[in-house]
């Protein structure tokens, strides 16, 4: 039993709590081996629980790697995809081994690339060789097993464009509001603006996606210029904050031309909506393929240098009251496995 949760757990404990009061006050008062099974238990329906089983294992002073080995094998399969869409990529692999050394009904082809791509990146092409070797054997004969490479999921469905951001009166996500915490521009000093915030969670079209963000965020400065350029953000682990972590630009370049001042935008309810292949034009648009103004842009994730996938475009809009009044488009790139979320702008 540990006397007293660190605030981060207790904080993640809050936001996911067990079935029952009773089970989730057994653990706010300690017991964090009874946790560690019981979120571990529910990690299946809901993969925002392997957060807590690993923040539960940090406080025990254990690496959640050996934990592993007791986590039940029919769970291995939503742990092995949540760790390699989150970052934990040593812990998916031993997940992902488990499966193909002691399971003989789990579904192996959907993450056997990722799976690859993983175990060569930390553990050397020697181990990927093994690793593959262990893939064939599982896979059916009949399929030719892929070469490590790394693969992103994209968000959308691939039979239409994507969602189109409309005003609700109880929409799951929202349009302005703190819903996130935004880094200061170094350009204006002015906070970066949440113009949009969806609830992965809430969504169905959103909740079936490989990362676990929680929350996905459309920003961009409203009172300088500085959005022509590219800007880098991390979401931190619980979706409460957008770090910028760089500006393509020089100091000489971020001496722009301030914009006319921008009231705080007041928070409104927002719903999805299928848009139209047919109609679909330089409008608000989550998922789906981007509407580029000129050439395509293919931005690498600044930390482990992946092809990044696009998730949504943001501009102009009359659909709100008050409108959005944008130049340009600002084009949403996610690498989801190091939670970075690179902004991109064409006018």
């Amino acid at each position: 039993m540990k006397a007293k949760l660190s605030p981060e757990l207790q904080k993640l404990i809050k936001r996911n709590p067990l079935a029952s009061s009773a089970e989730t006050d057994r653990v706010f008062k300690g017991d964090l081996d009874f946790g560690l099974l019981k979120y571990a238990a529910v990690a299946g329906q809901k993969p925002e629980a392997w957060a807590v089983c690993f923040a539960i294992a940090g406080e025990n002073g254990a690496s959640f790697d050996q934990a592993v080995a007791n986590v039940a094998l029919d769970a291995c399969t939503g742990l092995a995809r949540w760790c390699f869409s989150d970052g934990r990529d040593s812990v998916g692999i031993v997940a992902f081994r488990r499966l193909l050394l002691e399971s003989t009904t789990a579904p192996l082809e959907p993450d056997c690339e990722r799976f690859l791509e993983a175990v060569s990146v930390a553990e050397g092409e020697a181990a990927a060789a093994e690793a593959r070797a262990l893939v064939t054997r599982r896979l059916p004969s009949k399929r030719a097993v892929p070469q490590a490479a790394a693969v992103e999921v994209p968000m959308q469905r691939r039979e239409h464009a994507g969602f189109s951001p409309v005003p609700s009166d109880n929409g799951a996500h929202s349009l302005g509001g703190f819903d996130i915490a935004m880094p200061v521009c170094p350009a204006c000093g002015v906070k970066t603006r949440l113009w949009l915030c969806f609830d992965i969670e809430a969504e169905p079209c959103l909740a079936a996606l490989k990362p676990v963000w929680g929350l996905l965020p459309m920003v961009s400065c409203g009172n300088c210029d500085a959005w022509r350029y590219r800007h880098d953000y991390q979401l931190d682990r619980d979706a409460t904050a957008l770090i910028l972590t760089g500006i393509w630009a020089g100091p000489d370049e971020l001496k722009t031309v301030m914009l006319a001042p921008q009231p705080p935008l007041e928070r409104q309810s927002v719903a999805l909506e299928e848009s139209d292949t047919a109609t679909l034009s330089h409008e608000l648009q989550v998922g789906g393929q981007p509407l580029f103004r000129r050439e395509p842009l293919n931005p690498a994730c600044p930390s482990c240098k992946s092809p990044m996938v696009f998730i949504a475009t943001l501009t102009s809009s009359n659909v709100f009251r008050p409108a959005i009044a944008l130049k340009g488009s600002r084009y949403h790139f996610a690498c989801f496995r190091c939670r970075t979320l690179s902004v991109l702008a064409q006018v």
